[in-house]
Parts: C-alpha cells; sequence; structure tokens
C-alpha cells in the first residue's frame, strides 16, 4: 500500500516538484517494483480533483519500453522520436501563425496545486474556507472560488486565484496578482517563476507580445531547471517566429 511519503512524491513528481536524483529514483522504481507500480496506476484511477497525467504517460512509455527488444528501444525507438518531433514542431509553427487563442490555447494549463492543508495549517487560517476555496477550484467553479481565494494569504491560494480570474477573463486582475508573484522576494524561487510563467502566458492571451517576451526572458534569467523553464523556451520561440 502506498504510504503518505509515496503520495506526496507521485504528486510532486507530476508537478516537478523533485530534484533530477529525486526523478530518477521514482522512474528507477516504477522499472524494478510492479507492485509498487500497480499501486500507484491504481492510485491514480482513484485520485479525485485533478489527474497526474504526466506520471501516468510516462508510465506506459515504460511499459511500451520494457515490451520491446533491446534494439528497438535503442535505434527504431529514436527514430520514432525524430520523426514525431519533426511533426510536433510542425503543428506547433502551424499553431502559432494561425492565431493567438491557439497559441495560448496549447501553452495553458491551470495551476494544480498540492492539497493547502496536507502540511498542516497556519495560524488564524479557516481550514474550512481553505477547504472549500480549493474544492471550488477543483471543480472549475472559478467565479465562487476567488472571493475565498481572497481571503487566503497563502501563495498557492494567491496563484489560485489569478488562475480562477483568468478563467473568468479578468486578464488585467490576474496579470497584477501574477507580477506581484513574480518579483516577490519573500516566496519560494519557484513560486516566483510559476508566477512569471502565467504572467507570461495571461500576456500572450492579450496579444501583448513585446511584454509577453520580456517577461519570459526574465523567467529564463532567474531560473535554472524545471517544467516552466522548458516551457518558457518553447513559447519563446513561437513568439520570435511571429
Amino acid at each position: 500500500m502506498l504510504s503518505e511519503n509515496d503520495i506526496q512524491q507521485l504528486e510532486d513528481y507530476q508537478y516537478n516538484r523533485l530534484s533530477s536524483s529525486e526523478r530518477k529514483a521514482i522512474e528507477k522504481r516504477m522499472k524494478e517494483d510492479r507492485a509498487y507500480k500497480k499501486e500507484a496506476k491504481a492510485y491514480l484511477r482513484l485520485y479525485q480533483g485533478f489527474q497526474i497525467d504526466k506520471l501516468s504517460t510516462d508510465m506506459e512509455r515504460w511499459d511500451k519500453e520494457q515490451q520491446l527488444p533491446q534494439f528497438f528501444q535503442l535505434k527504431h525507438l529514436a527514430v520514432a522520436a525524430s520523426v514525431s518531433l519533426f511533426i510536433a514542431l510542425g503543428a506547433y509553427l502551424f499553431q502559432q501563425q494561425t492565431s493567438s487563442p491557439a497559441n495560448y490555447a496549447h501553452f495553458y494549463e491551470a495551476y494544480k496545486p498540492l492539497n493547502l492543508l496536507s502540511r498542516g495549517g497556519e495560524g488564524g487560517l479557516d481550514s474550512q474556507l481553505i477547504l472549500k476555496a480549493q474544492t471550488l477550484y477543483k471543480e472549475k467553479k472559478y467565479a465562487q472560488a476567488i472571493p475565498l481565494l481572497a481571503q487566503c494569504p497563502k501563495t498557492d491560494c494567491q496563484l489560485m486565484q489569478g488562475i480562477a480570474l483568468l478563467e473568468t477573463q479578468k486578464e488585467n486582475e490576474a496579470k497584477a496578482i501574477f507580477r506581484e508573484l513574480s518579483r516577490e522576494q519573500s516566496i519560494s524561487l519557484e513560486k516566483q517563476q510559476i508566477a512569471s510563467w502565467y504572467l507570461a502566458l495571461t500576456l500572450v492571451k492579450t496579444e501583448e507580445w513585446t511584454a509577453a517576451e520580456k517577461e519570459l526572458e526574465h523567467l529564463l534569467r532567474t531560473a535554472k531547471e524545471g517544467y516552466y523553464i522548458e516551457q518558457a523556451k518553447a513559447l519563446m520561440q513561437q513568439i520570435k517566429a511571429r
């Protein structure tokens, strides 16, 4: 049975909160421990709120790789990957040239926080309010979630509030929240980077291309590695190719 730590690691894997060595350790365990992988898959099926899509995809890929002959894995899989990359690149460029909404939609994915109460509450915070706000957010009832999230000072609450505003077409308010968080020195660098990424995306949505490019440049200057960095590089290429 998965321990609490196992579940936390699965979520951290999906949301790119692990170091390279920690990610490799989980991937190695998935490939070698069938019982663990089986339980992880069962957890993913039962997981309520958000699906852990990346980890599910990775596990399917590992299963297929293990069923292939070694020579196919090393040679033919590499060829297939190259072809897929070429097709994907063409699709990206075509999509970028058609319209900015399509460009935005390709990169946009709502922020997926951990359970805000899973690591203990903070003094003075209303746990019921936080739970209700997060539940409404997960159910995509963004308009109802906004006033509750506004009462929670946690960084995750503020990020969710920004997303909820973005989802309800209140882009200017969303930009204000993301801009403030992206430069807030009292929060973690990771959260600053997340805010910066969503600020850039919001600027793309409103077709403020120069500002979006500058924000992506800021993100790439201040960040070292991670999911948002790779996304920022890809989005930057599409903006420059306009």
